[in-house]
């Protein structure tokens, strides 16, 4: 299969009744990217925030840009916005969700930086 279009950052994917938006964060990589549920407050961050140490290792990764990305998202986001990270554990029942963080995980983030 191949791709048919590519998306620019800042364009929204409907998905019929949820509108995702893609917002570039560059830092942990440089080709990092986040999306926003924007009606439904939720932000999928992917890699850009977990708990524990901040791995910046890969080639084009960069410090200072994690850092503008950082303190830029947290002037988008509302105080209620749903952070779902990647990296998470099964639950007791073998199921899996999305770890939940929230904006003040940002904040520290962007203070460690």
């Amino acid at each position: 299969m191949r791709v048919s279009e590519w998306l620019a950052l800042g364009d929204a994917i409907d998905l019929g009744g949820t509108r995702l938006e893609i917002i570039h964060k560059p830092g942990h990589s440089p080709d990092s990217v986040l999306l926003l549920a924007i009606d439904a407050n939720i932000l999928f961050a992917a890699d850009f925030i977990y708990p524990g140490p901040l791995y910046v290792q890969v080639l084009g990764s960069d410090l200072e840009n994690y850092l503008v990305a950082s303190r830029n998202l947290l002037s988008h986001l509302y105080e209620q916005t749903r952070i779902l990270r990647a990296h998470g554990k099964p639950r007791c029942d073998g199921l899996h969700q999305a770890p939940v963080m929230q904006q003040s995980d940002i904040a520290d983030v962007t203070t460690t930086l």
